[in-house]
C-alpha cells in the first residue's frame, strides 16, 4: 500500500503529527469524529503515521477496534494529547483512565457487581449499597493526592434528584483503588433508579445507572385511547426518551392497524405524536433484551405460534424495560418519510419467522385507502419533547 501522505481531516488538509495534535486539543465535531474512525478502520492513519511515528503509529494499532467509537476516540486523544507532556497529561485527564465499579450489595449472598463506564444495571432482589471500589488503570506511579467526588442522584419525577455527595483522596504513587464506604442506596419494594457520577476537577469520569423494578409510567389520552409511556434511561441523559409500552391498540384489544390516511391523521393531530427514530427503537429493542428463538414464544407472536392470525396487545411478556410486544404480532413503523414516502419497519409480524423478525425493512408500497393487517404503530418523545408536551397541552396528561 502506498503510503498517504495528507489527510483530508476537519474540512482541511493535514500533513504533519502537530496539525493532527492540535485537531485532537480542540473540540472534536461529529464529522471530525466521524472522519477520524473512518481513518481508523480503514488503517489510514496508522499507514499515514509511517515514519513519521513510529511510537504513535504502534500504539494506534494496539487499540482493539472492537472498542465503541466513543472509547477508540478517547484512546486516540490519548495517544495524541499526552505525547508532549505525560505526566501532565495523566494528571489532567484522569478519567479517561477510570476501569471499573465494584458494587457490593448488603445481603446474606454478598453480592459484586463489575460495573463499566455508562452501564445500566438490574437490581432484582430487596438490597441495599453500601460501598463500592473503583480501580484506576494504566497510571503512571505519580506523588500527587487526586481529590475525587462521587456524586449519586435518585430519579423523582423522572428528574435527578442529588441525594449524597462523597469525598475520597488517593495517591497514585501507592495506590490505584479508591474507595467509598457508608452509602445509603436502598431497593425495597416498588420502583428506584440511581446514578452514580465520579467527579474529577468538575468533570463526569464515571457514569452508571441501576435501577430496580420498572419505571413509572406516564399515561397520556388520545381520542378514545389511554397510551402509556415507559422512561429510557440512556447516557448522556439528553438521549433518555419515553416510549409507548405497546403498539396502538383499538377497543377491541387489537392493535390499531395502519393506512397512510389513518396514520397522517394521527401524526397531525396538533403536531402531538412521532413515531420513535431507528435509533431509539434500536436501542429499546437491545436494551431491553433480545429474545431467543428458544423463548420467544413467551414473548412474541411469530409465524410459528399465532396460528396465522393477528392478536391482542400485551398477552405475551414485557422486555426488561417493561416493553411489550417489540418482537411480531405487527411490523412498527419508525421514521416515516414524507418526501419519498416511505417507512422504515421494525419487529416483524405474526406472518414472519424469528430471524425475519429481527432484521430491519423499507416499506414503500402502501395506498392511502389500504389498512395493512400487519403494520401498527407506536410513538416516543425525547424528553424534552415531553417536557414540552405538559407544559403546552397539560389536557392530555391524566
Amino acid at each position: 500500500m502506498k503510503e498517504p501522505r495528507i489527510l483530508y481531516l476537519n474540512n482541511r488538509y493535514c500533513s504533519s503529527v502537530e496539525e493532527l495534535r492540535g485537531i485532537f486539543k480542540s473540540e472534536l465535531s461529529e464529522n471530525t469524529r466521524n472522519d477520524i474512525l473512518d481513518l481508523f478502520f480503514d488503517d489510514k492513519l496508522q499507514d499515514w503515521l509511517n515514519n513519521k511515528n513510529d511510537k504513535l503509529q504502534q500504539e494506534i494499532h494496539s487499540i482493539d477496534k472492537n472498542l465503541t467509537n466513543s472509547e477508540i476516540i478517547n484512546k486516540l486523544s490519548s495517544i495524541f494529547i499526552g505525547v508532549q507532556n505525560s505526566e501532565k497529561y495523566y494528571i489532567e485527564n484522569i478519567y479517561d483512565y477510570v476501569d471499573f465499579i465494584n458494587l457490593y450489595i448488603e445481603n446474606e449472598n454478598n453480592i459484586k457487581y463489575s460495573i463499566k463506564n455508562n452501564d445500566s444495571i438490574k437490581i432484582t432482589d430487596d438490597n441495599t449499597i453500601s460501598q463500592l471500589y473503583i480501580k484506576i488503570r494504566n497510571l503512571k506511579p505519580l506523588n500527587e493526592n487526586i481529590v475525587f467526588n462521587l456524586v449519586i442522584e435518585e430519579d423523582v419525577d423522572n428528574k435527578p434528584i442529588v441525594i449524597q455527595q462523597s469525598i475520597s483522596e488517593i495517591n497514585l504513587l501507592n495506590e490505584n483503588i479508591i474507595h467509598f464506604t457508608d452509602l445509603k442506596l436502598f431497593f425495597k419494594g416498588g420502583y428506584h433508579s440511581y446514578r452514580l457520577k465520579l467527579m474529577y476537577k468538575n468533570n463526569c469520569c464515571f457514569t452508571c445507572f441501576f435501577a430496580k423494578g420498572f419505571p413509572p409510567k406516564i399515561t397520556l389520552k388520545y381520542s378514545k385511547f389511554n397510551i402509556a409511556f415507559i422512561y429510557i434511561q440512556r447516557f448522556p441523559e439528553e438521549k433518555s426518551f419515553y416510549m409507548t409500552e405497546t403498539v396502538l391498540a383499538g377497543e377491541d384489544g387489537k392493535p390499531l392497524l395502519f393506512s397512510r390516511k389513518k396514520f397522517a391523521q394521527i401524526l397531525s393531530s396538533q403536531d402531538v405524536f412521532r413515531c420513535p427514530t431507528e435509533e431509539e427503537w434500536d436501542y429499546a429493542l437491545k436494551k431491553g433484551g433480545i429474545p431467543s428463538e428458544d423463548n420467544i414464544e413467551l414473548y412474541g407472536w411469530i409465524k410459528e405460534n399465532s396460528s396465522h392470525k393477528i392478536h391482542k396487545v400485551k398477552e405475551k411478556l414485557p422486555n426488561e424495560l417493561g416493553l411489550y410486544d417489540m418482537i411480531g404480532n405487527v411490523w412498527e413503523i419508525v421514521e416515516y418519510s414524507h418526501i419519498y414516502a416511505t417507512y422504515h419497519i421494525r419487529g416483524g409480524s405474526y406472518k414472519e419467522d424469528f430471524y425475519q423478525c429481527l432484521n430491519p425493512h423499507l416499506y414503500n408500497n402502501l395506498l392511502d385507502d389500504y389498512d395493512s393487517d400487519s403494520f401498527g404503530v407506536r410513538f416516543a418523545y425525547s424528553v424534552s419533547e415531553m417536557e414540552r408536551l405538559r407544559e403546552n397541552y397539560p389536557e392530555y396528561f391524566i
